[in-house]
Protein backbone atom coordinates (compact mmCIF):
# COMPACT_ATOMS: atom_id res chain seq x y z
CA UNK A 1 0.00 0.00 0.00
CA UNK A 2 2.98 2.30 0.20
CA UNK A 3 2.82 3.65 -3.38
CA UNK A 4 3.46 7.36 -3.61
CA UNK A 5 1.39 9.82 -5.65
CA UNK A 6 2.97 13.20 -6.41
CA UNK A 7 1.30 16.47 -7.32
CA UNK A 8 1.69 17.92 -10.81
CA UNK A 9 3.80 20.68 -9.35
CA UNK A 10 6.16 18.06 -7.87
CA UNK A 11 5.73 19.57 -4.38
CA UNK A 12 5.29 17.67 -1.05
CA UNK A 13 4.09 14.07 -1.76
CA UNK A 14 0.89 12.68 -0.14
CA UNK A 15 1.14 8.87 0.06
CA UNK A 16 -1.68 6.37 -0.26
CA UNK A 17 -0.82 5.02 3.19
CA UNK A 18 -1.28 8.49 4.73
CA UNK A 19 -4.69 8.94 3.10
CA UNK A 20 -5.89 5.44 4.10
CA UNK A 21 -4.65 5.86 7.70
CA UNK A 22 -6.35 9.23 7.96
CA UNK A 23 -9.62 7.82 6.63
CA UNK A 24 -9.52 4.82 9.02
CA UNK A 25 -8.76 7.06 12.00
CA UNK A 26 -11.55 9.49 11.09
CA UNK A 27 -14.05 6.65 10.60
CA UNK A 28 -13.15 5.11 13.94
CA UNK A 29 -13.49 8.46 15.79
CA UNK A 30 -16.56 9.92 14.05
CA UNK A 31 -18.30 6.74 12.85
CA UNK A 32 -18.61 8.12 9.35
CA UNK A 33 -16.50 8.44 6.23
CA UNK A 34 -14.38 11.60 5.85
CA UNK A 35 -14.87 14.03 2.99
CA UNK A 36 -12.18 15.13 0.54
CA UNK A 37 -12.08 18.61 2.11
CA UNK A 38 -11.71 17.16 5.62
CA UNK A 39 -8.70 15.03 4.56
CA UNK A 40 -7.14 18.09 2.91
CA UNK A 41 -7.59 20.01 6.18
CA UNK A 42 -5.98 17.19 8.18
CA UNK A 43 -2.91 16.25 6.09
CA UNK A 44 -2.82 18.77 3.25
CA UNK A 45 -2.39 17.85 -0.40
CA UNK A 46 -4.46 18.71 -3.45
CA UNK A 47 -7.87 17.61 -4.68
CA UNK A 48 -6.34 15.86 -7.70
CA UNK A 49 -4.26 13.69 -5.33
CA UNK A 50 -6.75 13.10 -2.47
CA UNK A 51 -9.82 12.39 -4.65
CA UNK A 52 -8.56 9.19 -6.37
CA UNK A 53 -7.08 7.83 -3.13
CA UNK A 54 -10.31 8.49 -1.21
CA UNK A 55 -12.36 6.62 -3.86
CA UNK A 56 -9.85 3.77 -3.71
CA UNK A 57 -10.18 3.57 0.10
CA UNK A 58 -13.97 3.44 -0.16
CA UNK A 59 -13.86 0.68 -2.82
CA UNK A 60 -11.40 -1.34 -0.75
CA UNK A 61 -13.63 -0.96 2.32
CA UNK A 62 -16.66 -2.23 0.36
CA UNK A 63 -14.66 -5.18 -0.97
CA UNK A 64 -13.50 -6.13 2.50
CA UNK A 65 -17.06 -5.89 3.81
CA UNK A 66 -18.31 -8.17 1.05
CA UNK A 67 -15.50 -10.69 1.61
CA UNK A 68 -16.22 -10.99 5.34
CA UNK A 69 -19.98 -11.56 5.05
CA UNK A 70 -21.43 -14.22 7.27
CA UNK A 71 -22.30 -17.70 6.07
CA UNK A 72 -24.95 -17.91 3.27
CA UNK A 73 -28.52 -18.47 4.40
CA UNK A 74 -29.11 -21.81 2.57
CA UNK A 75 -26.03 -23.30 4.19
CA UNK A 76 -26.98 -22.08 7.65
CA UNK A 77 -30.59 -23.12 7.20
CA UNK A 78 -29.80 -26.59 5.78
CA UNK A 79 -28.20 -27.58 9.00
CA UNK A 80 -25.25 -29.07 7.17
CA UNK A 81 -22.82 -28.62 9.96
CA UNK A 82 -19.88 -30.11 8.07
CA UNK A 83 -20.26 -27.78 5.17
CA UNK A 84 -20.72 -24.88 7.52
CA UNK A 85 -17.62 -25.90 9.39
CA UNK A 86 -15.72 -26.27 6.13
CA UNK A 87 -16.94 -22.88 4.96
CA UNK A 88 -15.85 -21.24 8.15
CA UNK A 89 -12.46 -22.96 7.92
CA UNK A 90 -11.74 -21.80 4.39
CA UNK A 91 -13.29 -18.35 4.84
CA UNK A 92 -10.04 -16.77 6.20
CA UNK A 93 -8.14 -18.24 3.29
CA UNK A 94 -10.68 -16.91 0.83
CA UNK A 95 -10.62 -13.54 2.57
CA UNK A 96 -6.83 -13.52 2.36
CA UNK A 97 -6.96 -14.40 -1.34
CA UNK A 98 -9.51 -11.70 -1.96
CA UNK A 99 -7.43 -9.20 0.03
CA UNK A 100 -4.30 -10.24 -1.84
CA UNK A 101 -6.05 -9.92 -5.19
CA UNK A 102 -7.46 -6.57 -4.11
CA UNK A 103 -3.99 -5.41 -3.01
CA UNK A 104 -2.45 -6.47 -6.33
CA UNK A 105 -5.26 -4.76 -8.19
CA UNK A 106 -4.81 -1.63 -6.08
CA UNK A 107 -1.08 -1.70 -6.68
CA UNK A 108 -1.61 -2.01 -10.43
CA UNK A 109 -4.18 0.79 -10.37
CA UNK A 110 -1.84 2.94 -8.23
CA UNK A 111 1.06 2.20 -10.55
CA UNK A 112 -1.13 3.04 -13.55
CA UNK A 113 -2.31 6.25 -11.89
CA UNK A 114 1.30 7.10 -11.00
CA UNK A 115 2.30 6.53 -14.61
CA UNK A 116 -0.61 8.69 -15.75
CA UNK A 117 0.33 11.44 -13.30
CA UNK A 118 3.99 11.19 -14.33
CA UNK A 119 2.94 11.27 -17.96
CA UNK A 120 0.77 14.33 -17.28
CA UNK A 121 3.56 16.04 -15.35
CA UNK A 122 6.03 15.10 -18.07
CA UNK A 123 3.62 16.40 -20.70
CA UNK A 124 3.29 19.67 -18.81
CA UNK A 125 7.09 19.90 -18.52
CA UNK A 126 7.45 19.06 -22.22
CA UNK A 127 4.90 21.73 -23.12
CA UNK A 128 6.69 24.26 -20.93
CA UNK A 129 10.06 23.25 -22.39
CA UNK A 130 8.60 23.40 -25.90
CA UNK A 131 7.26 26.89 -25.19
CA UNK A 132 10.64 27.91 -23.79
CA UNK A 133 12.42 26.47 -26.82
CA UNK A 134 9.98 28.17 -29.17
CA UNK A 135 10.60 31.45 -27.35
CA UNK A 136 14.35 30.83 -27.51
CA UNK A 137 14.13 29.95 -31.22
CA UNK A 138 12.06 33.05 -31.90
CA UNK A 139 14.48 35.22 -29.89
CA UNK A 140 17.46 33.67 -31.69
CA UNK A 141 15.74 34.15 -35.04
CA UNK A 142 15.00 37.78 -34.18
CA UNK A 143 18.63 38.31 -33.17
CA UNK A 144 19.86 36.64 -36.37
CA UNK A 145 17.42 38.70 -38.42
CA UNK A 146 18.61 41.88 -36.66
CA UNK A 147 22.22 40.84 -37.25
CA UNK A 148 21.45 40.13 -40.90
CA UNK A 149 19.74 43.52 -41.25
CA UNK A 150 22.71 45.24 -39.60
CA UNK A 151 25.17 43.43 -41.86
CA UNK A 152 23.08 44.26 -44.92
CA UNK A 153 22.93 47.92 -43.89
CA UNK A 154 26.71 47.94 -43.32
CA UNK A 155 27.23 46.27 -46.73
CA UNK A 156 25.07 48.87 -48.45
CA UNK A 157 26.89 51.63 -46.57
CA UNK A 158 30.26 50.11 -47.55
CA UNK A 159 29.22 49.88 -51.19
CA UNK A 160 28.03 53.49 -51.10
CA UNK A 161 31.28 54.63 -49.47
CA UNK A 162 33.30 52.65 -52.03
CA UNK A 163 31.35 54.26 -54.89
CA UNK A 164 31.90 57.69 -53.38
CA UNK A 165 35.60 56.90 -52.88
CA UNK A 166 35.91 55.78 -56.52
CA UNK A 167 34.22 58.98 -57.68
CA UNK A 168 36.46 61.07 -55.46
CA UNK A 169 39.57 59.20 -56.67
CA UNK A 170 38.51 59.78 -60.30
CA UNK A 171 37.95 63.48 -59.59
CA UNK A 172 41.30 63.78 -57.78
CA UNK A 173 43.02 61.97 -60.67
CA UNK A 174 41.60 64.47 -63.15
CA UNK A 175 42.67 67.32 -60.88
CA UNK A 176 46.19 65.84 -60.60
CA UNK A 177 46.42 65.47 -64.39
CA UNK A 178 45.39 69.10 -64.84
CA UNK A 179 47.83 70.15 -62.10
CA UNK A 180 50.61 68.13 -63.76
CA UNK A 181 49.93 69.84 -67.09
CA UNK A 182 50.01 73.23 -65.38
CA UNK A 183 53.26 72.43 -63.58
CA UNK A 184 54.81 71.16 -66.81
CA UNK A 185 53.90 74.42 -68.56
CA UNK A 186 55.31 76.46 -65.70
CA UNK A 187 58.48 74.36 -65.78
CA UNK A 188 58.99 75.12 -69.51
CA UNK A 189 58.44 78.82 -68.83
CA UNK A 190 60.91 78.67 -65.94
CA UNK A 191 63.49 76.98 -68.17
CA UNK A 192 63.27 79.91 -70.60
CA UNK A 193 63.47 82.41 -67.74
CA UNK A 194 66.46 80.58 -66.21
CA UNK A 195 68.26 80.71 -69.56
CA UNK A 196 67.59 84.44 -69.78
CA UNK A 197 68.75 84.95 -66.17
CA UNK A 198 71.95 83.02 -66.89
CA UNK A 199 72.71 85.38 -69.77
CA UNK A 200 71.98 88.38 -67.56
CA UNK A 201 74.12 86.95 -64.75
CA UNK A 202 77.01 86.44 -67.18
CA UNK A 203 76.74 90.05 -68.36
CA UNK A 204 76.56 91.31 -64.77
CA UNK A 205 79.55 89.13 -63.84
CA UNK A 206 81.65 90.67 -66.62
CA UNK A 207 80.61 94.15 -65.50
CA UNK A 208 81.47 93.31 -61.91
CA UNK A 209 84.95 92.14 -62.94
CA UNK A 210 85.60 95.50 -64.60
CA UNK A 211 84.29 97.35 -61.56
CA UNK A 212 86.41 95.15 -59.31
CA UNK A 213 89.57 96.16 -61.22
CA UNK A 214 88.60 99.80 -60.88
CA UNK A 215 87.87 99.33 -57.20
CA UNK A 216 91.35 97.80 -56.73
CA UNK A 217 92.95 100.84 -58.21
CA UNK A 218 90.83 103.13 -56.07
CA UNK A 219 91.67 101.08 -53.00
CA UNK A 220 95.38 101.54 -53.57
CA UNK A 221 94.90 105.29 -53.86
CA UNK A 222 92.81 105.40 -50.70
CA UNK A 223 95.39 103.30 -48.84
CA UNK A 224 98.09 105.81 -49.62
CA UNK A 225 95.88 108.62 -48.42
CA UNK A 226 95.07 106.64 -45.28
CA UNK A 227 98.74 106.25 -44.48
CA UNK A 228 99.12 110.04 -44.71
CA UNK A 229 96.19 110.52 -42.37
CA UNK A 230 97.66 108.03 -39.92
CA UNK A 231 100.89 110.07 -39.79
CA UNK A 232 98.88 113.21 -39.08
CA UNK A 233 96.88 111.41 -36.42
CA UNK A 234 100.11 110.23 -34.80
CA UNK A 235 101.22 113.81 -34.29
CA UNK A 236 97.82 114.75 -32.93
CA UNK A 237 97.97 111.80 -30.59
CA UNK A 238 101.21 113.06 -29.11
CA UNK A 239 99.62 116.45 -28.48
CA UNK A 240 96.61 114.80 -26.93
CA UNK A 241 98.88 112.82 -24.62
CA UNK A 242 100.49 116.03 -23.43
CA UNK A 243 97.08 117.59 -22.76
CA UNK A 244 96.01 114.47 -20.96
CA UNK A 245 99.10 114.60 -18.75
CA UNK A 246 98.35 118.17 -17.75
CA UNK A 247 94.73 117.30 -17.09
CA UNK A 248 95.82 114.38 -14.93
CA UNK A 249 98.07 116.60 -12.88
CA UNK A 250 95.21 119.02 -12.44
CA UNK A 251 92.96 116.24 -11.28
CA UNK A 252 95.56 115.09 -8.79
CA UNK A 253 95.83 118.60 -7.40
CA UNK A 254 92.08 118.90 -7.22
CA UNK A 255 91.85 115.55 -5.45
CA UNK A 256 94.49 116.62 -3.01
CA UNK A 257 92.59 119.80 -2.23
CA UNK A 258 89.34 117.86 -1.76
CA UNK A 259 91.12 115.46 0.58
CA UNK A 260 92.40 118.30 2.67
CA UNK A 261 88.90 119.79 2.78
CA UNK A 262 87.50 116.48 3.97
CA UNK A 263 90.16 116.21 6.68
CA UNK A 264 89.47 119.75 7.87
CA UNK A 265 85.78 118.92 8.34
CA UNK A 266 86.70 116.48 11.13
CA UNK A 267 88.45 118.99 13.35
CA UNK A 268 87.02 120.32 16.59
CA UNK A 269 84.18 122.91 16.57
CA UNK A 270 86.44 125.48 18.18
CA UNK A 271 88.51 125.57 14.97
CA UNK A 272 85.51 126.28 12.73
CA UNK A 273 86.48 129.92 12.21
CA UNK A 274 89.99 129.00 11.12
CA UNK A 275 88.66 126.20 8.95
CA UNK A 276 86.23 128.59 7.27
CA UNK A 277 89.04 131.04 6.55
CA UNK A 278 91.27 128.31 5.22
CA UNK A 279 88.38 126.96 3.18
CA UNK A 280 87.88 130.35 1.59
CA UNK A 281 91.56 130.38 0.71
CA UNK A 282 91.35 126.95 -0.75
CA UNK A 283 88.29 127.92 -2.73
CA UNK A 284 90.28 130.77 -4.23
CA UNK A 285 93.07 128.38 -5.14
CA UNK A 286 90.51 126.00 -6.60
CA UNK A 287 89.00 128.78 -8.68
CA UNK A 288 92.47 129.61 -9.97
CA UNK A 289 93.08 125.95 -10.71
CA UNK A 290 89.77 125.69 -12.53
CA UNK A 291 90.65 128.74 -14.53
CA UNK A 292 94.00 127.11 -15.39
CA UNK A 293 92.12 123.95 -16.36
CA UNK A 294 89.77 125.95 -18.54
CA UNK A 295 92.76 127.56 -20.19
CA UNK A 296 94.31 124.14 -20.78
CA UNK A 297 91.02 122.87 -22.23
CA UNK A 298 90.82 125.88 -24.50
CA UNK A 299 94.44 125.38 -25.56
CA UNK A 300 93.78 121.68 -26.25
CA UNK A 301 90.75 122.55 -28.33
CA UNK A 302 92.85 125.08 -30.19
CA UNK A 303 95.50 122.43 -30.85
CA UNK A 304 92.85 120.04 -32.02
CA UNK A 305 91.35 122.61 -34.37
CA UNK A 306 94.85 123.40 -35.68
CA UNK A 307 95.52 119.72 -36.26
CA UNK A 308 92.21 119.29 -38.08
CA UNK A 309 92.93 122.34 -40.21
CA UNK A 310 96.37 120.97 -41.06
CA UNK A 311 94.85 117.63 -41.97
CA UNK A 312 92.27 119.30 -44.22
CA UNK A 313 94.99 121.25 -45.95
CA UNK A 314 97.04 118.10 -46.40
CA UNK A 315 93.99 116.39 -47.83
CA UNK A 316 93.37 119.29 -50.20
CA UNK A 317 96.95 119.17 -51.39
CA UNK A 318 96.76 115.44 -51.95
CA UNK A 319 93.65 115.78 -54.12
Amino acid sequence: MGDTTETKERGAAITEQQVFATCDSYLEQHKKEPSQQKIKELIGGSASTIGPLLRKWKEQRVSEAQATLSMPDHIRDSGLTIIATWWQSIQPTINDMISTAQILADQKVSAAEQEVNDAIANQVWLEQENARLETLVQTTADKHQQLFDDLLMKLNQSQLERTQANQQAHTEREIMIAELARVTGERDVLKVQVSQHNEEIKSVRDTCKEQLVQAGTEQERLSAKLRQLKNSNSELSKENKTSASLLSELRVASAKIEGELAANKQQDATLNADIKAERIAHKKELAIALKDKAKLDAQRELWQATANSAADKEKSRGE
